[in-house]
C-alpha cells in the first residue's frame, strides 16, 4: 500500500513540474547567437545556437573549413545539453553530465568556463534575445 502512495505522489510531482510555466515562454525555441559584445568591441556570431523547452537547454555550434575546392564547410560540434532555471531576468544554465562538461569545455568559441553560467535577460521579445554575464554580452534572433 504504501508503495502504491508513494508512486501516486511521485507521479503527481513528476505532472505537476512537467507541466510547470516558471520561465518565460518567449524564450522556448532555437536561437542564433548574431553578435558578442565585450570590452574589446563587437564580434559577429553565426555558428552558435542556444536551443530552449522545458527547462531543458541545448548547445550547438558549427565551425567552419575550407574544402580542397575552396568551399566553406560547415562542420557541426556535437550538440550539448544541460537544464536551465529563469527567476525574474535572471537564467541559470548548468550542465549535468560530466561528459557535456568536459567536452564543451575544449570549444572555446561557446565561451564556457565552468559546467554553470548565469546570464541577465536583458532583452526577451518574440524574434530577440539579449543576454549578458560578467563579461560579455550576447545577442540572438529566433531562428
Amino acid at each position: 500500500m504504501k508503495s502504491v502512495i508513494n508512486l501516486s505522489f511521485f507521479f503527481l510531482l513528476l505532472v505537476s513540474t512537467s507541466c510547470s510555466k516558471d520561465y518565460d515562454t518567449r524564450l522556448r525555441g532555437k536561437w542564433q547567437m548574431k553578435s558578442e559584445l565585450n570590452s574589446v568591441g563587437s564580434h559577429p556570431v553565426d555558428s552558435v545556437y542556444y536551443n530552449f523547452d522545458n527547462h531543458i537547454f541545448q548547445i550547438q555550434a558549427a565551425t567552419q573549413a575550407i574544402s580542397k575546392d575552396n568551399f566553406i564547410d560547415l562542420k557541426y560540434v556535437p550538440a550539448y545539453v544541460g537544464v536551465f532555471y529563469q527567476n525574474d531576468d535572471s537564467l541559470l544554465m548548468r550542465f549535468v553530465d560530466s561528459t557535456f562538461i568536459k567536452s564543451v569545455l575544449k570549444v572555446p568559441s561557446l565561451g564556457w568556463k565552468t559546467s554553470e553560467r548565469t546570464f541577465k535577460i536583458v532583452q526577451i521579445t518574440n524574434s530577440r534575445l539579449v543576454l549578458k554575464d560578467a563579461k560579455s554580452e550576447y545577442i540572438f534572433s529566433k531562428f
